[in-house]
């Protein structure tokens, strides 16, 4: 029986890949898994082994408590983007989970 980290939050770890600009390939590249398993730990399928989740921790740049801290409901209210083509998707999801982190502190 494999063992999972208590208390993860798989929102919080799409929110970190987010934020660094990552793909979910890319970060399974980093870790060493594969993408279903990422994709299986941001859905809450599955929480990653306590060795893997040193491992998200260190590539990512965040504590392990960032993880474990529930997350806040993104509703990307007041958020207007100029026009689609002038930010790349992967530019918006960077400043969407940071306008979150940034919701989150004013609570």
């Amino acid at each position: 029986m494999r063992v999972g980290t208590s208390g993860f939050i798989g929102q919080r770890l799409r929110e970190a890949r987010e934020a660094r600009g990552l793909s979910g390939v890319d970060l399974a590249d980093m870790l060493g898994v594969t993408p279903q398993l990422i994709y299986a730990y941001q859905s809450g399928e599955a929480t990653p082994s306590p060795q893997v989740m040193e491992l998200i921790s260190e590539r990512l740049g965040f504590p392990l408590s960032f993880f474990t801290r529930p997350a806040l409901i993104n509703d990307k209210a007041g958020i207007f983007w100029r026009a689609n083509s002038s930010a790349t998707r992967v530019a918006q999801r960077r400043a969407e989970a940071r306008i979150t982190w940034l919701k989150e502190l004013m609570i």
